[in-house]
């Protein structure tokens, strides 16, 4: 069971990161028709959408102007009572004793992943010390795609604006994995 969900968080991984090496836009038409291709082809889904919200169309390329719409980097401290929930991502119960519990982002702060609730991961120190920034051990299909919703309507809204065309609607590709 575990190994299953291993190949399929693999596979989403992938699934991304091919995306990513293929994309580089030269106008925000170009990031407006990748968006639709996601949006109208059932084999893409939230790791291939996942792409088009990474900081370097918005900090590093700077094509779409936009304040950066991840917010702080910090989450605020886990209270004393949380868990570590590593089973989540290793498949078997953290064994430390009271560890101290850190929070970090589910789906990577640096790859547009948001500071917000459904987006945190509490871990131990040594299981977020472990996890890093793998995107391999995201639960995608558990994944909550709320605040993927959010940042995207942003950044959709910014391009249509800037490329005085109407807004995508992207909703139903936030259903696909």
């Amino acid at each position: 069971m575990f190994k299953d969900k291993l190949e399929f968080r693999s596979n989403c991984a992938k699934r991304y990161y091919n995306e990513l090496s293929l994309v580089h836009f030269d106008s925000l038409n170009e990031w407006k028709d990748l968006l639709q291709k996601f949006i109208s082809n059932q084999v893409y889904g939230i790791p291939e959408l996942l792409v088009l919200i990474h900081p370097k169309w918005y900090e590093k390329e700077k094509l779409i102007k936009i304040e950066d719409p991840r917010g702080s980097r910090q989450f605020p401290s886990a209270k004393s009572e949380i868990r570590c929930r590593g089973i989540e991502i290793y498949g078997y119960e953290c064994p430390f004793i009271n560890p101290t519990i850190q929070i970090d982002h589910q789906f990577p702060y640096s790859k547009g992943g948001v500071t917000i609730h459904s987006n945190a991961m509490y871990l131990c120190a040594e299981h977020n010390l472990s996890k890093s920034i793998d995107i391999h051990l995201i639960d995608w299909e558990n994944f909550n795609t709320d605040w993927v919703s959010s940042v995207l309507q942003k950044l959709v809204h910014e391009v249509s604006r800037q490329t005085n065309s109407q807004p995508l609607k992207f909703l139903k590709i936030l259903e696909r994995t």
